[in-house]
């Protein structure tokens, strides 16, 4: 009886529980720093980070564009640009169809980003040191 039991188990087992596996590709990181990374897949960049409108649950958002006419370099002099001489109402960034908001203070930068004029998400502040090691520059 016991062995019937075991052979009975091994069979469902067997028949309901088959396992698939697939590789995904992700991509190549140019960088991470803390809850930021940037990401590059064929001509695809995504620039994610925390979102920390939502305090208690780990969010992560992404702007996205492709890199024709080298848009993250582009965007990473914009930045430290930004925070050597920082704007007092931040800079309005558009690339391709992706619009977010670039908040400076004289050490930080926060990525601020809108759909419609509604507010979605945002970065926490992001150092100079961060910045660099963020775009594959450390």
């Amino acid at each position: 009886m016991k062995k019937l039991i075991l052979l009975f188990t091994i069979i469902s087992g067997l028949a309901f529980g088959q396992i698939k596996t697939e590789i995904i590709d992700t991509g190549e990181y140019i960088g991470r720093t803390g809850y930021s990374y940037i990401k590059k897949k064929d001509n695809q960049i995504d620039l994610c980070y925390k979102n920390i409108k939502y305090s208690s649950i780990m969010d992560m958002d992404c702007v996205s564009f492709s890199d024709n006419n080298s848009n993250l370099e582009n965007l990473y002099k914009t930045i430290v640009d930004g925070m050597s001489n920082p704007p007092k109402e931040g800079l309005l960034v558009s690339i391709e169809d992706t619009e977010f908001k670039l908040k400076f203070s004289r050490h930080s930068t926060t990525f601020v980003k809108y759909e419609n004029g509604m507010f979605i998400s945002s970065s926490g502040p992001i150092s100079k040191g961060q910045i660099d090691k963020l775009f594959g520059k450390r």
